[in-house]
Formats: structure tokens, C-alpha cells, sequence
């Protein structure tokens, strides 16, 4: 059966963004994976004030990585998808490898420019993993992200799945969710990756919508920093996709136009 990949940066991400197509997708009997690159424990370390209060946030202070990796679990469940969690951490408990001081302690620091030491070491790691991965699981499709929202993590994803590109596999960009209801956020990550996007609506069914919601319903930890509360998340969840299909609920794709087509 054709397998899908579709790689997220965080616990939640693909989800968020894909989940209609996700089960659409296990629905009609095809392999679905969804690889989420930053799933692993907090590094050892004194964590900064901004990791501590995001735990509180989420209210799992001890282990809130490890609730993460539950809800993810039983949200893939609910979709029909398998899921995959490498060791990498949220770039809020990642540290100078020397300094031991964390490279993101802030909000606009993980909403800012990717960290020096990252730029090219992480990215050349991951692209080697994800090739690595394509080559045992021959995706017919990957789908990566536009980077709505500029999250340094999304940017590293990005910069590492691109690289997949030149050595044959094709790739689909989905809207980071919810950053991608600010049309803003939406024109900035188009306009930084440059050239000519094209949008592909993915039409849902109610089924799908449904099963989309209960996905992300799962990730009770994210209620409080991405929606305030669950009856929130449902409405605004609903209404985004019914207003991207006028009237049917619906996920948008974005690929970049190609040379040709664009002189045609």
C-alpha cells in the first residue's frame, strides 16, 4: 500500500495542520506515518525560566515531554496513523553544547533567527536522517511544512526536508496551524521561501473534519497556550477549515511551481 509521510517538528504539529487528510488517507487503506522530529526528553541542564513556565503551562512540570508523547499517540490512534518520535528536544531545552546556556530562553528567541550552532550542523543531521528514512520506507509522498509563524524548529524542518528535493522525492507543504489562520504569517512564509507557490485544496468530508478535531483533542497540554480552552480549539478548528473550502471543510497544500510551468 502507498505509504504517506508526513513530518512534524513537534507533538501536535501534523495534526493541527493535516489531520482531515491523515484520515482521509488511513481511510481509504493507504500507510500513513507521521514522524515528529523534536519528541525527545529535555537535555540535561538548568532549564530557563521560559522552559519551567511552559511546563507549568501544560501543566505537566515533571515530565511534560513525556505527556506530549502520550497525547500524540492517542491522537494518531483516533486517525488511524503511525507515528514515529525521534529523540531530538524542543528547541526551548536545547543548550550550547560548551556554555551549557539554552540557545532559545524565550519566546521571541524560538519565534526568532535559528541559533548559529544549529543552522548548519542540526539541518545536515536531519536531511541525512530523513534521506535515510525515505530510502527504507519509499514515501510516496512527504509532507513538510511552509514555516508559518517563523517557530525556529519549523525553519530547521524545513531547511532539512528541502533537502530531500534534489534527491527525488516530492514534496507537499502544509499550512502551519493555527499561526496559519493570521494571513500575515501565511504571505511571510510564502514570500521567504521565495518563487511561485501554488495552493491545492484537499476537500474533507464531515467524517474527516470530525475525526480532526478529536485528534486534536487529545493534546490537552496545548489547549491553554494555542486556543484557551477546548470548546475554543473546536470552533476555531471547524471554522478554519469550512472557511478555506466555502462552505466544505477543507485543508490547504501549497507546492512550488516549477520553471516550466510558470513560462507556459
Amino acid at each position: 500500500m502507498p505509504l504517506h509521510l508526513f513530518l512534524s517538528p513537534h507533538l501536535d504539529d501534523a495534526v493541527l495542520s493535516c489531520g482531515g487528510l491523515i484520515h482521509r488517507r488511513a481511510r481509504a487503506g493507504d500507510d500513513v506515518l507521521v514522524l515528529t522530529i523534536m519528541a525527545g526528553d529535555p537535555e540535561p541542564g538548568e532549564q530557563s525560566a521560559f522552559a519551567r513556565e511552559k511546563g507549568q503551562v501544560w501543566q505537566a512540570p515533571e515530565q511534560p515531554v513525556a505527556r506530549r508523547r502520550m497525547e500524540d499517540r492517542s491522537a494518531l490512534a483516533r486517525l488511524g496513523a503511525r507515528w514515529l518520535h525521534w529523540p531530538y528536544p524542543d528547541c526551548i531545552y536545547r543548550h550550547h553544547p560548551q556554555s551549557g546556556v539554552p540557545l532559545y530562553p524565550s519566546r521571541d528567541a524560538i519565534f526568532g533567527d535559528v541559533h548559529p550552532l544549529e543552522r548548519s550542523r542540526l539541518v545536515e543531521e536531519l536531511a541525512a536522517r530523513l534521506q535515510a528514512l525515505c530510502e527504507e520506507v519509499q514515501p510516496v509522498a512527504v509532507y513538510s511544512l511552509l514555516t508559518a509563524g517563523h517557530h525556529v524548529d519549523h525553519l530547521i524542518l524545513q531547511a532539512a526536508s528541502q533537502r530531500l528535493v534534489p534527491r527525488g522525492w516530492v514534496l507537499r507543504y502544509y499550512e502551519d496551524y493555527p499561526y496559519a489562520e493570521d494571513p500575515v504569517l501565511l504571505r511571510a512564509a510564502l514570500a521567504a521561501a521565495g518563487g511561485v507557490w501554488q495552493a491545492e485544496l484537499e476537500l474533507l468530508d464531515e467524517a474527516d473534519l470530525a475525526a480532526k478535531i478529536e485528534a486534536v483533542a487529545c493534546y490537552r497540554s496545548q489547549f491553554a497556550d494555542l486556543f484557551g480552552d477546548e470548546a475554543a480549539m473546536r470552533r476555531r478548528v471547524s471554522a478554519y477549515a469550512y472557511n478555506l473550502g466555502s462552505g466544505c471543510p477543507a485543508e490547504r497544500y501549497w507546492r512550488p511551481v516549477t520553471d516550466s510551468e510558470a513560462t507556459r
